[in-house]
């Protein structure tokens, strides 16, 4: 089955007061941890969706052998890059949105969501308690999402949804969580990637209890 992936890195960063997808971690901009985990997760149809500063971000999304497209309304928020870049989608069986400020979510997180993808649900990721990225949405949905012109941007999408059409599953990654809402985040990015290969305490204790409840 076929997977996609939109990258959204078309804001200006308002939030952080830097520029968060050529901003660097570890070595590696906010877009080439998101291009590797998607690469390590076998999702190889890539969307980047570019607004400002489009020519670096491009740049380096090709470095990825990424493909891109312009979103001109980008100062309108996600959802004009959301219908952008999914508009530009090839032929896919469902589709991940993920903003390149959530850049270390775990290869692992991506396999959940495509085991529990029916091609009719929206799957969404949630730890401790708290919905984060990316999104899996089903192909069906797709020009719906691209037409949609009602208010609250990608809330107000999920909102004309009933709770049987969309899906949350429970997972043992906190990166999924971990979104530059300032350049403070970068630190606590910096510290939980350090961490990574044996994990928080939390993610450690989420996964103790999803093998529990598999007995």
């Amino acid at each position: 089955m076929k997977f996609s992936a939109v990258l959204l890195a078309a804001g200006n960063s308002s939030r952080t007061g830097v520029f968060a997808p050529l901003l660097k971690l570890a070595g590696q901009t906010l877009v080439a941890h998101c291009a590797l985990l998607f690469g390590q997760a076998k999702v190889n149809d890539i969307i980047v969706v570019a607004g400002h500063r489009y020519d670096e971000v491009v740049g380096e999304a090709r470095r990825f052998g990424l493909k891109c497209t312009y979103n001109p309304d980008y100062a309108e928020g996600f959802l004009a890059s959301i219908r952008q870049g999914a508009g530009s989608l090839a032929k896919t069986a469902g589709f991940f949105i993920l903003p390149v400020s959530v850049p270390l979510v775990r290869p692992a997180t991506i396999a959940a969501l495509t085991a529990a993808f029916d091609g009719k649900t929206i799957i969404l990721p949630r730890f401790a308690g708290e919905t984060g990225y990316p999104l899996l949405f089903p192909a069906s949905l797709l020009k719906a999402l691209v037409d949609y012109a009602g208010g609250d941007g990608l809330p107000g999408f999920l909102k004309t949804h009933k709770s049987g059409e969309i899906r949350e599953i429970t997972v043992w990654d906190r990166g999924v969580l971990l979104d530059a809402d300032s350049t403070e985040d970068f630190t606590v990015f910096a510290d939980h990637l350090a961490r990574r290969a044996i994990g928080e305490r939390s993610e450690a204790l989420a996964l103790a209890g999803l093998l529990m409840a598999e007995k």
